[in-house]
């Protein structure tokens, strides 16, 4: 499995646009997430529901720890989607790492 870590991932962000999937529920996703995250929880992933912007491109997935991102790696693989990363540490990471972090925000319209 393809991982990343928080600072790398926040590199990316610094040179273009990143499709980063929040994997939590929406009111953990809500408490505090990394910038750019749209929220798409676990239970309703699948190839069918992801955002028009991931088509063809790196998807960054990203829970609190690390867990549910990597089986969501895993089902989007096992999908033919064989571009999912996993963010290492999740969120967890990404705020111990002092990166920028928003508040609010709810799952994906679709």
């Amino acid at each position: 499995m393809q991982t990343i870590t928080p600072d790398e991932l926040h590199r990316l962000q610094q040179v273009g646009e990143v499709v980063i999937l929040d994997v939590r529920s929406p009111a953990e996703f809500a408490q505090g997430h990394a910038r750019g995250a749209v929220n798409l929880p676990l239970h309703m992933l699948s190839a069918t529901a992801m955002p028009a912007a991931a088509v063809g491109r790196p998807v960054y997935l990203i829970c609190k720890s690390g867990g549910r991102s990597a089986m969501a790696v895993q089902r989007l693989h096992a999908e033919g989607l064989c571009q999912g990363v996993n963010v290492s540490g999740g969120t967890d990471a990404w705020m111990r790492a002092g990166l920028p972090v928003e508040l609010g925000g709810g799952p994906v319209p679709g």
